[in-house]
């Protein structure tokens, strides 16, 4: 069966299942961008360039070694930036097209290439999924009948970065990190001691904080107290619980009757 046949039976059956559908247009990607209605999250980002890396690990040492230096480093420009090659998905899918035309072990390549596809795929346009999967399947006819893959697999690598591309245009750029501060409030020390002839327990702590706290919240059975903290993040308290076996402690922000903690709780025995 020679190649043209074998491409004539993939668009019958494509056509078969586009029966039903309107004809879609692949919309051309140009430098301007329609007004987006949200950015595309960092963390979006971080799980396409983390799939995209581990895609990459299939792929031969050739390609790998040719276009690892196209992946994105500025989550600004990954999708947005079109120049080629550049360091963005929209270059480093041009530039593997390129590389993997000329690779010796077309399949690792083939099957490092529809990996990376993959993430993206649900994201794409109804229009390119068509259109990318049906070259994917040329480009699987030419290494099957040891046709020449350097046409088909040059243009494959440039419509993903089409595809990826457009798929930004509807994004205005991505989000900021969501940064978290690496340091925790929390109570260094808490001791609990029974007195007054075993009616009472006091209640001493200290607590190392990295956002503003103002009390002491104090659980026991017989219900929540607060006590005030010292300017040394200290705080004393004793309550009323002749039956009491242990004591919760959380340290936070207290104001008209609204306590938001800044701690975890710490809960101690009472002996």
């Amino acid at each position: 069966m020679t190649k043209t046949i074998l491409k004539r039976a993939v668009a019958i059956i494509l056509g078969a299942s586009l029966a039903s559908t309107a004809i879609l247009e692949i919309p051309s990607v140009t430098t301007t961008q329609a007004q987006a209605a949200s950015k595309i999250p960092y963390s979006q980002y971080q799980s396409d360039l983390n799939g995209v890396n581990n895609a990459l690990k299939i792929a031969s040492a050739y390609v790998r070694g040719n276009v690892i230096k196209d992946l994105p480093t500025d989550p600004q420009a990954a999708y947005t930036d079109i120049s080629f090659p550049d360091d963005s998905f929209y270059g480093y899918f041009n530039d593997f097209g390129s590389y993997a035309a000329a690779d010796t072990d077309e399949q690792q390549s083939l099957n490092s290439f529809v990996a990376s596809y993959k993430i993206f795929r649900s994201r794409l346009s109804h229009a390119y999924q068509i259109k990318l999967d049906s070259m994917i399947s040329d480009v699987q006819d030419d290494i099957d009948n040891a046709y020449d893959v350097t046409e088909d697999f040059e243009s494959l690598g440039a419509t993903l970065g089409d595809a990826v591309a457009d798929y930004s245009s509807h994004h205005d750029g991505v989000a900021k990190p969501v940064t978290a501060n690496s340091k925790s409030s929390y109570i260094s020390k808490l001791s609990v001691k029974r007195i007054s002839s075993k009616k009472y327990v006091k209640i001493v702590g200290t607590v190392k904080l990295y956002k503003s706290a103002n009390y002491a919240r104090i659980k026991t059975y017989k219900g929540t107290k607060y006590t005030k903290l010292s300017s040394k993040h200290t705080f004393s308290k004793t309550v009323y619980a002749p039956k009491a076996k242990t004591v919760q402690v959380t340290v936070g922000h207290y104001s008209h009757g609204h306590f938001t903690s800044v701690t975890s709780a710490k809960t101690v025995y009472v002996r």
